[in-house]
This record gives C-alpha cells, structure tokens and sequence, in this order.
C-alpha cells in the first residue's frame, strides 16, 4: 500500500478533482490523507481519506465559501477517474 499526501488550495476547482482522484486511489487500496480547508473535510472523509485541516488561517476565508455551501458532497470516483490513472 503507497501512502499519498494531498495538498490543496482550498477552493473548489482545485478540491474538488484531487477529491476524486483521492478517492479512487483509496479504492485502489492506497493510503490517502488530504489537506485543505475544514470546509471540505466531510467530503474529503465521506470518500475514504483522512483529512487534515490547515493550521491556523487559510489564505482564503471561509466567507467565499457561504454560497457553495451543500455543494462539497463526493461524487461517483469510480466513474469519473480513467482506469488507466
């Protein structure tokens, strides 16, 4: 089993691909920890990861996230990723 780290800004377009990938890697049997903002956090652990939130401040503040809010839900892994990732 490789344990893998990821890293992201937390805004939804960099989130949200490395949460897919992050999660068929999971299926695939890999060790996944994720690393952003709390926001995502139970999206994050909803597809399989640990999560790790920033310490402290992230450079963005939760407020740009007010009008996303409910939109953070995992969405089919196993379809979205090519196989042959």
């Amino acid at each position: 089993m490789t344990r893998l780290l990821f890293v992201s800004v937390p805004l939804l377009g960099h989130v949200t691909p490395l949460r897919e990938v992050g999660a068929e890697m999971v299926l695939r049997g890999h060790d996944v920890t994720f690393l952003t903002h709390e926001v995502f956090g139970p999206s994050i652990e909803a597809a399989g990861m640990r999560f790790v939130s920033f310490a402290g401040d992230a450079a963005v503040h939760p407020s740009v996230f007010a009008e996303e809010q409910g939109r953070y839900a995992p969405g089919p892994a196993a379809a979205a990723v090519p196989a042959r990732l």
